[in-house]
C-alpha cells in the first residue's frame, strides 16, 4: 500500500512474520506457509516483487520465520520460530548457509556494511553477532543472570562514538547493599545466612529488589539472585540452593531450585518430578537444603498439613533423603521416620530421625553413626564434634565413636547456631556466644543490634547478621576473621 493509503495489492496469503523490502524497493522477501492460500501446510521463504509477481521459493527445506534483506541487496537473512537457527540465503535461492544454532531467535538485524548479523538468540536470550562464516561471538550476559536481551541496533553509519553517550555497566543484577567497615549493610531486615569459607549466603525478608545475595568477605564481592525460597539458602562452595512452594487452586506445588556465583540464575534441580517437561509439581513437601564443600542435600516427606511451606508442623514421616548430583536430585536414603539434614561435612550428612534420634550418613546414605538424643532442640557436626543441644545444655560427642566428650550449661534462650574447629557458636535474643567445646569458656560478643539473630562459622571466620537502628539500611552482616576470634 502507498504512504496515503492507495493502492493496495495483495501478495500472498499465510505470511506469519513480518517481510522485509530489498534495498532497492523492487522486490519483497516473506515467510509462508502457502502463499495462494490453499494447499497443506508448507512454510517456505519466497521472493516476490511488489505485485506478487515473480513469487520465487528461495529454500527447499521446510522453513518460516524472519525475514531481513541486507543493506547491499546480496543476502536474506532468516531465523527464529521452528527454524532451530538463524541462516542466509542469496535472493536467487543460492549460497544457503546456517550461521547460528538457536532453539529460540529473535529478528536478525544486518550490520550498515552486510557482513554480520546481530540477533538474539536463546532463552534466556543473549544478543550474538555473527559473521556469513558463520563466526559468533555472545555480547551481552543476561543468561548468567536471568534477564532477558533483545532488539539489538547497530550504530548508524559514520557516527561517532561520542554521539552515542551511555557508559559500559556491568551484566550483574545490581546490588543495593553496602559493605562498609567489615559488614555487609543492606535495605530489608536478614531471616536467614549460610556460610562456607569466605563466602556467606544472605537471605532477606520483603521488600522491593531480590530477595538472596552472596557476600565474599575476602574480597568484598556481592553478587544478587533472581529468585529465593520458603525457607532459607544454602551454601556450597560455588553453589546456591533453596527450596521453592506454591500452593494454587486446591494444590501444593515443591521443587529445588541451585545456582552459582558465576550463573546466579536458578535453575530447576532435575530428578523429583515424573514428567521431564517441568521440575516443579504437585508432590510431597521438600526442603531444609543444607551443604557444605561440594555437597548440598535436602529432604522430603510426608506430614499432617499437605500444604504447608514454613514451618510445617511435626511429626514428619516416610522421610526421603536427596543428594544434588550436577544438578539432579539423587535419593540416597528413606525413613519411615523423618530424615531431616541439619549438617554437612567432609562428606558426610547430619540427619534428624526425630527429636530422640540423630545420625550420621555418609555421601552414599550408608549410617556411620547413631545416637540416641532425647529431647534435642538442634545439633551440628564438622571434623570429629558432634555437638548437640538439650535443653539448657550445650553436649559435645565424638562423631566416629558417639562418646560424650563434654557438656556445657547455657541460657535457656540460647538456640545452637553452628561449630568449626573446637568452636560452637549460639545466640540469644540479644547476643553471639562463642563456647570453647574443650574448657567451656564462653565469650558473648555485642551485635550492637537487635534480634533476630543469625550466626555461621567457617574455616575463614565468623558471620553473624542482626536488625540495626537504620531506616535506609537496617540489614547487618558482620564477619570477624578466625584469627581475631577469641
Amino acid at each position: 500500500v502507498r504512504p496515503n493509503g492507495t493502492g493496495l495489492r495483495h501478495i500472498a496469503d499465510r505470511v506469519f512474520f513480518p517481510p522485509s523490502w530489498a534495498p532497492d524497493g523492487k522486490r519483497i522477501a516473506f515467510d509462508s506457509s502457502g502463499p495462494t492460500g490453499t494447499g497443506s501446510y508448507d512454510p517456505r521463504i519466497y521472493v516476490a516483487d511488489p505485485a506478487g509477481r515473480h513469487r520465487r521459493r528461495l529454500v527447499g527445506s521446510e522453513v518460516n520465520g524472519w525475514v531481513a534483506w541486507s543493506p547491499n541487496g546480496r543476502w536474506i537473512a532468516f531465523g527464529g520460530a521452528a527454524t532451530n537457527a538463524v541462516s542466509a540465503v542469496r535472493p536467487d535461492g543460492t549460497g544457503q548457509r546456517r550461521l547460528i544454532d538457536a532453539d529460540f531467535s529473535s529478528v536478525p538485524v544486518w550490520a550498515p556494511d552486510s557482513r554480520r548479523l546481530a540477533v538474539a538468540v536463546g532463552n534466556p536470550a543473549d544478543i550474538w553477532v555473527v559473521d556469513l562464516n558463520a563466526a559468533g561471538r555472545r555480547v551481552t550476559a543476561g543468561w548468567r543472570y536471568g534477564y532477558r536481551s533483545y532488539s539489538p541496533s547497530w550504530q548508524p553509519r559514520n557516527l561517532p562514538p561520542r554521539r552515542l553517550g551511555g557508559a559500559v555497566v556491568s551484566p550483574a543484577i545490581p546490588t543495593d547493599s553496602v559493605v562498609a567497615n567489615g559488614s555487609l549493610r543492606a535495605t530489608r531486615p536478614i531471616t536467614a545466612i549460610a556460610a562456607d569459607g569466605s563466602r556467606v549466603a544472605v537471605a532477606y525478608g520483603p521488600g522491593l529488589g531480590g530477595c538472596l545475595e552472596t557476600w565474599d568477605a575476602r574480597t568484598g564481592s556481592v553478587v544478587r539472585f533472581t529468585e529465593c525460597g520458603y525457607q532459607g539458602p544454602a551454601l556450597a562452595g560455588e553453589h546456591v540452593a533453596f527450596p521453592v512452594f506454591e500452593h494454587a487452586l486446591g494444590t501444593n506445588s515443591y521443587g529445588i531450585r541451585s545456582a552459582t556465583i558465576d550463573r546466579p540464575n536458578p535453575t530447576w534441580v532435575t530428578g523429583l518430578c515424573s514428567s521431564s517437561l517441568s521440575q516443579f509439581c504437585i508432590r510431597d513437601p521438600v526442603g531444609d537444603v543444607v551443604g557444605n564443600g561440594s555437597l548440598l542435600v535436602f529432604d522430603s516427606w510426608k506430614g499432617p498439613e499437605p500444604y504447608c511451606n514454613e514451618p510445617c508442623p511435626p511429626p514428619k514421616r516416610d522421610g526421603r533423603l536427596f543428594r544434588i548430583d550436577n544438578g539432579a536430585a539423587v535419593q540416597i536414603a528413606t525413613s519411615a521416620a523423618e530424615l531431616t539434614p541439619l549438617a554437612v561435612d567432609s562428606e558426610r550428612i547430619l540427619v534428624g530421625e526425630g527429636a530422640d534420634t540423630l545420625a550420621i550418613l555418609d555421601a552414599a546414605g550408608k549410617t556411620l553413626l547413631t545416637l540416641a538424643a532425647p529431647g534435642q532442640t538442634g545439633a551440628e557436626l564438622q571434623g570429629h564434634d558432634l555437638v548437640v543441644q538439650t535443653g539448657g545444655m550445650i553436649a559435645d560427642f565424638d562423631a566416629n565413636s558417639g562418646a560424650l566428650l563434654h557438656a556445657w550449661p547455657t541460657r535457656a534462650d540460647a538456640t545452637l547456631e553452628d561449630v568449626q574447629d573446637g568452636l560452637a557458636v549460639y545466640v540469644t535474643p540479644t547476643e553471639v556466644h562463642l563456647l570453647r567445646l574443650a574448657d567451656g569458656r564462653d565469650v558473648a560478643i555485642d551485635p550492637h543490634g537487635s534480634g533476630p539473630l543469625h550466626a555461621q562459622l567457617s574455616p575463614a571466620g565468623l558471620f553473624y547478621s542482626c536488625r540495626v537502628d537504620d531506616g535506609a539500611r537496617p540489614g547487618r552482616v558482620a564477619f570477624v576473621a578466625s584469627t581475631a576470634l577469641p
